[in-house]
């Protein structure tokens, strides 16, 4: 058990440690928990010989299927986290897809901007903050409580999408051009439900 426990120690010092410091903090994660459950898996498989139990070998393979379930589901969790969201605009709203995605209803839009530059983030209060990767609800310094869409590694300007709540919404587009024509389209909708 206690090697184990070393194996996990090293594991991590030697793989995730370098990612970190070379800025892939999302694979470094991702790595850390793999080799976490990893870990904590053959350690149990280990501490079967302390059990008197031995006869009962459902009880091993129903542990395992367990863990591998459980392993499975923080993957896909993980990997659903990280892929990009995209913004769609529709005849009667915008909808982000992804994980924490959202609709906006186009009557509820007040306006639309296109920043360089957000504030900064205070706190996450409900959503994905891994690495540069920020998806769900934050506190925005100067927005207060906003929704949150983006991948802070991308080259794109924001767009942001206030409601007439004002409750803000930040997504980060992939390039300016994409930035511009979602904006664009974003306006018309407000246009549309103005008139």
């Amino acid at each position: 058990m206690c090697r184990w426990m070393v194996a996990i120690g090293v594991a991590v010092i030697l793989v995730c440690l370098p990612l970190q410091l070379a800025g892939k903090e999302v694979v470094a994660g991702g790595l850390l928990m793999s080799i976490i459950l990893f870990g904590r898996a053959m350690m149990l498989y280990g501490s079967r010989k302390f059990d008197g139990n031995i006869k009962k070998r459902w009880t091993h393979t129903a542990t395992a299927a367990t863990l591998a379930v459980l392993g499975a589901a923080i993957i896909f969790m993980l990997a659903w986290g990280v892929a990009p969201a995209k913004i769609v605009v529709e005849s009667d709203g915008v909808r982000i897809t992804g994980q924490y995605g959202t609709t906006i209803n186009g009557a509820e839009i007040s306006s639309v901007e296109v920043e360089e530059n957000i504030p900064r983030i205070v706190a996450r209060m409900n959503g994905l903050g891994m690495g540069s990767i920020k998806k769900g609800y934050f506190t925005v310094e100067g927005y207060g409580r906003t929704r949150l869409f983006y991948d802070a590694s991308s080259e794109g300007p924001y767009i942001i999408i206030t409601e007439r709540s004002g409750m803000k919404t930040v997504y980060k587009s992939q390039s300016a051009q994409a930035a511009a024509a979602d904006a664009a389209a974003i306006g018309a909708l407000i246009k549309q439900g103005q008139q």
